[in-house]
């Protein structure tokens, strides 16, 4: 039996929704995401933007005059990309290491082997860098990463959505992950979603996980 989706929830709210052809929601999404994931000041630190994407949280961090900042991606997108603060080439950011802060924002989830990429950000870190990181399991509201052209919470698990290789059943394989690559947790923030009546004679196995955000550190000492 088909479900009726007339009344169906949004998976996000409207007014945060960043419109794809507007830069300067761009650059304001950018900040938002500065200001919400990293606990501190950029000056005379160097930042590294892993999976940044079109590249506008590198470029909003270099308003906090980083000692050095630089955005790493597979893929060139947008239009910051002919600017010298991306690469697509991980010898360069090697190169630059090692990084007293690194952000991976909504990465992990995108990853075929994220135990490496792991590895390979320890290997680019100081003894007291500050790895920040967040994820949006499979069974978050946005696990899918549909809410751009379909703005319905768990939409992706009522299609058949294959853009995620990840499919994240339970949240503690994040932590196996970093357990693997040899990174400690020093701060771990669930944010919870109530489920709304709408899902709740569904599918009981729905998480009201929205998102979690992890402060990663390479020494126990720094935890």
């Amino acid at each position: 039996m088909k479900k009726d989706t007339s009344n169906w929830p949004i998976a996000v709210e409207h007014n945060l929704l960043c419109d794809p052809n507007n830069e300067t929601h761009k650059e304001e999404r950018g900040d938002a995401i500065l200001e919400m994931m990293i606990d501190c000041y950029l000056e005379n630190k160097k930042f590294l933007d892993y999976g940044c994407g079109e590249g506008h949280i590198v470029k909003q961090s270099l308003l906090q005059n980083p000692l050095f900042a630089i955005g790493f991606d597979i893929v060139k997108k947008g239009k910051l990309w002919d600017d010298n603060f991306l690469t697509d080439k991980l010898n360069i950011i090697v190169e630059k290491s090692p990084y007293d802060v690194i952000l991976l924002y909504d990465v992990l989830d995108h990853c075929i082997d994220p135990i490496s990429v792991l590895k390979q950000i320890k290997n680019m870190s100081k003894k007291d860098t500050r790895i920040f990181v967040r994820c949006h399991p499979w069974y978050g509201r946005t696990g899918g990463h549909l809410y751009q052209s379909e703005n319905m919470a768990f939409a992706h698990l009522f299609s058949d959505c294959e853009e995620l290789p990840q499919k994240i059943f339970n949240i503690k394989i994040y932590e196996h992950w970093f357990n693997q690559a040899g990174l400690f947790i020093k701060r771990k923030k669930e944010h919870p979603k109530i489920i709304e009546p709408f899902f709740e004679k569904y599918d009981k196995k729905l998480l009201n996980i929205e998102y979690v955000d992890y402060i990663l550190v390479t020494n126990k000492k720094y935890k």
